[in-house]
Order: C-alpha cells, then sequence, then structure tokens
C-alpha cells in the first residue's frame, strides 16, 4: 500500500492495486513481476469515479446543500509499472452550522457491508474522515470536511487501467 500526498487535495489518499486475478495477469517489461491488467479505459475510469463523488453527494441531505462542484478534470498516478490511477474531487457546500461530521457517519453508515472496505481517522485538524476503499482494486474514496467549515470534500482515486503506449501521463486530465 502507498500514500499519496496529492498538491491541492485536503487529504492524503491511500492507494493499492487489487489482489492479482491469475486469469487477467501479464508479466512487467522485464517479465518478472505480475501485475493486475484492467480493462477499462482511463475515460471509463475517470467516468465511474466521477459518478461515485456524485453518488456520495447525493447522500448529502438535500435541505443543507448550497452547491456541488465537481472537478472538471484530474491527475493521473501511478498503480504498478503498467497502471495508472485518475484522481478527482467533488465539493460540497452546505449550508453555515451544518453538522458535517454527522453527515459523514450517516455517509459511513450507507456504505456500511456494501461492495467498500471502510477505515476511518481524525485528519489533522480534527475532522472525522470516512474511506472507501475497493477489496479488489485501487478504486477508493475520502470522504471528509474541506478547505472551509461549509464544504464536504470527496476525493476519488479510480480504479487501477492501462493507458495506450506513449500516452503523455502528465498534466490534467
Amino acid at each position: 500500500m502507498r500514500v499519496l500526498a496529492v498538491a491541492g487535495f485536503a487529504a492524503v489518499l491511500l492507494s493499492a492495486c487489487g489482489p492479482i486475478d491469475d486469469a487477467n495477469v501479464k508479466n512487467d517489461e522485464k517479465g518478472t513481476t505480475p501485475v493486475a491488467v484492467s480493462e477499462v479505459s482511463l475515460e471509463q475510469a475517470k467516468a465511474q469515479a466521477q459518478t461515485m463523488e456524485l453518488e456520495i453527494a447525493g447522500l448529502v441531505p438535500s435541505e443543507s446543500v448550497l452547491s456541488v462542484d465537481q472537478m472538471p478534470k484530474g491527475t493521473l498516478f501511478s498503480c504498478s509499472d503498467v497502471e495508472w490511477t485518475w484522481y478527482g474531487a467533488t465539493t460540497v457546500t452546505v449550508v453555515e452550522g451544518t453538522d458535517i461530521e454527522a453527515i459523514v457517519r450517516s455517509i459511513q453508515a450507507h456504505y456500511e457491508g456494501s461492495r467498500f472496505d471502510l477505515r476511518t481517522r481524525r485528519d489533522i485538524a480534527d475532522h472525522f474522515e470516512v474511506q472507501l476503499m475497493s477489496p479488489d482494486t485501487a478504486e477508493n474514496y475520502l470522504v471528509g470536511e474541506g478547505f472551509v467549515s461549509t464544504e464536504i470534500r470527496i476525493d476519488s482515486g479510480s480504479a487501477c487501467f492501462t493507458l495506450p503506449e506513449g500516452t503523455w501521463t502528465r498534466g490534467s486530465f
């Protein structure tokens, strides 16, 4: 498991490619390290992550929501020698005085027993956060108070995917 600090993100995202499925394995360029090979494209992985961000945002009580702002672009990070994960974020701006911890705890309760493993923690500012992590892929979502006290931040990391050879991996996607 790797810890990746992402510039501009409110939190550190944990990322790890899931267990290797023997039916879907190839060797790396040196022919020595097995890696899981994904069937999704960058566009599909990004769309899935952004859809999930909005699903999570939809769990915030509508009477508390002032706006939902999804970043149109994100960043790529390496999953392995041949795979990448897309990181993005959505910010939900809420009414002043909204109990963000209660909302994050309700999001945690919503995903108990789901396809995700859940982890909780308190960040450096003592805000409660929940992380939803796929046990099979690098897909993960970190939900907690944003940069200001009227924001809920939903950071996302997609499932790992393979890019076409020669694809430029720096910049925004």
